[in-house]
């Protein structure tokens, strides 16, 4: 029986050569308790501990911290982790981490307006990394002739230490299995390979501010709208591109360190420069973080991540000036980002307004119309515009997720009543992808539909995983996906954010 425990392979790991490794991923935690183990080469020695807390309550798997050691990894190698006898590596009271691959320490001072957090990587073959965090508390801080202000933050991080995880690699089926991507397929390979040839031209704005962020025509600055971070680390994932994955990193850090309000907890929208537009609780994304922090093993992202999730649970929607104002990413971003943060960790205050987001959403409920009921929907002649791209692209994955967890009965029937009016558009037999249309006492009205844009891709996001494959399967709807984002968009980093988050593009 022994035997058979020690032989158990939970995820197997293709390293580069140039020595230990370092990166994050889910793990059954029924297992965990019994340690881990590592094969594959001789000398092979394994460190690993537990990020979150708890398992996540779908996968019942936790985030784990997992780093390989040994004279191997000088050449390529692949390694198995399995369950083995290796227990966990847990921190000691002052905050410090001791273990057979590396020890960490960190440590926080402060100085003339400046809290600099520092962290130091000592690896058992002799290699000293370290990440130090510059957080301006007042006064300013100025860095290659740019002054960061009270709030931002500049951080100096060793090249290896993103370059460990990124030299780590896990085949797209492991993170499939996990519960962290769905599995891919040929279906939609080629938006896969669409969107990774996009991501890979995203030119970042210039100095520091515009490291890790992107602007459009016009000046203005994107500050990552539609989570561009967690487009970069998705399809990193399923393509298996150490690329994209950095991409990924640096977008989350430049958002911890550029885009966050100290005093809302928010980060800032885009507009004509950073950190000038007020935050809003409808332009908040946090899992894109959240899974940026997991997979690199960066607390200090999971951390923010935890901040807005905190900062939405205490305001989760903007106050209402007029009924134009009462809209649906309003009410859908804030849910399905706090749905996102409750898998993550389980969290009373913040279950407490999803609960609450989710019964707003609930009472909208039109059955006659098949519609959620927004103001900014509601027309003078009676009839009422639904933009089905948010509808299938914000409200209906926010309803699944909440179905997910409480498993509402109510929830679950109006997802899948909203699921097939998506599917009947779709199913209409007209070019182009149905983006608004019109509810009047007489049924369904009018339709604006278009092609090339990215907005399609959320409407189809709506869509129940079932019907996918067939619906693509129509030659006007592959048609009106295709090519999206070009790359001469004049906003292409925000079309290519808003094609890339869909979950059926890694399908």
């Amino acid at each position: 029986m022994a035997i058979s425990l020690v032989c158990q392979v939970l995820v197997a790991v293709s390293v580069d050569a140039g020595g230990p490794v370092r990166f994050g991923f889910p793990l059954p935690a029924e297992v965990l308790r019994r340690g881990l183990a590592v094969a594959g080469a001789p000398g092979l020695s394994v460190q690993w501990r537990r990020l979150q807390m708890a398992p996540d309550p779908q996968t019942k798997r936790q985030w784990c911290e997992i780093a390989i050691g040994g004279a191997a990894l000088a050449q390529p190698t692949r390694v198995k982790i399995c369950v083995g006898a290796v227990p966990e590596t847990l921190l000691g009271v002052d905050g410090a981490l001791a273990g057979a691959v590396f020890s960490r320490t960190t440590e926080t001072t402060r100085a003339d307006g400046i809290a600099t957090d520092a962290c130091v990587w000592r690896w058992a073959d002799g290699t000293v990394e370290q990440s130090v965090r510059h957080r301006v508390v007042e006064g300013e801080l100025e860095v290659a002739g740019e002054r960061l202000g009270a709030g931002e933050a500049l951080t100096e991080t060793s090249a290896a230490v993103p370059g460990r995880t990124l030299r780590a690699h896990i085949a797209a089926d492991s993170w499939a299995a996990a519960g962290v991507i769905p599995r891919p397929t040929p279906v939609c390979l080629p938006w896969r390979t669409h969107l990774c040839g996009i991501a890979k031209q995203l030119v970042d704005l210039p100095g520091v501010r515009g490291a890790g962020d992107f602007g459009r025509s016009g000046g203005v600055v994107t500050n990552l709208e539609f989570d561009t971070a967690l487009g970069f680390v998705r399809l990193g994932l399923a393509a298996v591109e150490p690329l994209l994955l950095r991409r990924a990193w640096r977008s989350a850090r430049h958002t911890i360190d550029c885009d966050l309000d100290a005093a809302t907890g928010l980060p800032f929208a885009h507009g004509p420069d950073h950190r000038v537009r007020p935050t809003e609780p409808g332009h908040v994304w946090l899992q894109g973080l959240l899974l940026t922090g997991c997979v690199f093993a960066d607390e200090t992202l999971l951390a923010a991540a935890g901040t807005m999730a905190h900062a939405l649970a205490r305001q989760p929607r903007a106050p209402l000036a007029t009924e134009r104002d009462d809209r649906a990413r309003d009410v859908g971003w804030p849910l399905l980002e706090l749905e996102a943060w409750l898998r993550w960790r389980d969290d009373l205050a913040v279950r407490r307004a999803a609960d609450a987001l989710a019964a707003d959403v609930l009472r909208r409920y039109d059955r006659r119309a098949g519609v959620l009921r927004f103001g900014e929907g509601e027309r003078r002649d009676g009839a009422y515009e639904d933009r089905a791209w948010l509808t299938g692209g914000i409200l209906v994955p926010a309803l699944r997720a909440y179905a997910l967890r409480t498993r509402d009965p109510r929830a679950r029937a109006i997802v899948a009543d909203l699921e097939q009016r998506l599917l009947g558009l779709l199913r209409r037999g007209q070019s182009g992808i149905p983006i608004r249309y019109y509810v009047d006492r007489d049924g369904l009205g009018s339709e604006l539909r278009l092609s090339g844009v990215a907005e399609a891709f959320l409407m189809v996001e709506g869509l129940a995983p079932a019907d996918l494959k067939k619906v693509l399967a129509r030659g006007q709807v592959a048609a009106s996906l295709e090519g999206v984002p070009r790359v001469d968009d004049e906003d292409v980093a925000t079309a290519f954010s808003m094609a890339a988050r869909c979950t059926w593009v890694l399908r």
